[in-house]
């Protein structure tokens, strides 16, 4: 009786085993950048898929930013507000 319940537990964490490596492989690598606008999502970017730095424009009321993607951050590069606070953020 006893080796039969070491099987059913071994078993078990096999399977807790197998479930967690199958879950970590269906998860996407890397980082992932929502780019959103009046809490509608745009864009979503997977960082790690970036292969060269390039920008998106997006227009709103007053005029415009520009997001620049790299392989390693996002930040905004121009913008047409006055105080350009989002420019000097930082990434």
């Amino acid at each position: 009786m006893n080796t039969r319940r070491a099987l059913w537990i071994l078993g078990i964490i096999v399977l807790l085993c197998l479930s967690a490596l199958a879950a970590k492989k269906l998860m996407p690598s890397g980082k992932t950048v929502l780019i959103s606008q009046d809490g509608e999502v745009l864009y979503t970017i997977d960082l790690s898929k970036v292969q060269e730095p390039y920008s998106i424009t997006i227009p709103w009321e007053d005029g415009c930013n520009m997001i620049t993607i790299t392989p390693e951050t996002v930040y905004v590069s121009q913008a047409d507000c006055d105080n350009q606070v989002c420019v000097h953020h930082g990434a």
